[in-house]
């Protein structure tokens, strides 16, 4: 198992979905910029997908909104 910590943007508004047991689940994708720039001169953006579960998922399907920016710890299985 890896460790994972993550800054960029909500890049659409989170959607909240029960599982089994009534636990909630959200799914979301964060933009990441590169720290370097392309042969334009613009910075390219990785979307990660990421997934919250239980009070977590909970938290961003109520503060979270779309283009806000978020530093996230987690593991990478």
């Amino acid at each position: 198992m890896n460790s994972v910590a993550i800054v960029g943007r909500i890049t659409r508004e989170v959607e909240i979905r029960y599982g089994q047991n009534q636990t909630a689940v959200c799914g979301f994708n964060v933009a990441v910029n590169r720290p370097f720039r392309n042969a334009q001169g613009q910075y390219d953006a990785d979307s990660i997908p990421c997934v919250a579960i239980g009070t977590s998922a909970e938290f961003m399907g109520k503060y979270v909104r779309k283009g806000d920016l978020l530093s996230i710890t987690g593991s990478h299985i």
